[in-house]
């Protein structure tokens, strides 16, 4: 009686050990959709990384900063607002409109000539955006390619 008393106690501490432990795992982060992460605050240019390869070869990579400000503010209407200030103070505003595709990984800007700017979102937080770009051409048998990257902070 006493060694099934034993065994009975036992499992009963190892059912209780099982509930907490199960009980206790960290529920996971609730996912914000990159159109809320992009349209929650305004977004601020951090810096400029452009890369020119001729050919496949890397020829040149600079990173610069922007003299002024310049901040984008997507609205869930689908607009988004530009406005760079230079060094000066002096205000230039643009408003265009903007949509996600290819499972919110490509965002596509378009101006009021109809002009588009289409960048790959690399990265998205509540407080950082990092999209990048792409431009080729060729010209006898050399083929050019600009890159860029754009990296936002709120």
């Amino acid at each position: 009686m006493q060694k099934h008393n034993y065994n009975f106690l036992l499992l009963m501490v190892l059912v209780a050990f099982s509930i907490v432990f199960t009980g206790c795992k960290k529920d996971d982060e609730p996912s914000v959709s990159t159109k809320a992460q992009l349209t929650t605050g305004t977004w601020k240019v951090v810096n400029y990384q452009y890369v020119t390869s001729i050919n496949g070869v890397e020829a040149d990579k600079e990173t610069e900063t922007p003299e002024g400000t310049e901040t984008y503010e997507f609205k869930s209407d689908g607009t988004v607002t530009m406005v760079s200030t230079d060094s000066d103070g002096n205000k230039d505003t643009e408003t265009a409109k903007w949509e996600l595709s290819n499972g919110d990984k490509t965002l596509t800007v378009t101006f009021s000539d109809d002009e588009k700017q289409v960048v790959i979102i690399k990265e998205i937080s509540s407080n950082k955006l990092v999209v990048t770009g792409s431009e080729s051409s060729s010209s006898n048998g050399i083929t050019y390619k600009f890159e860029y990257t754009t990296t936002f902070s709120k």
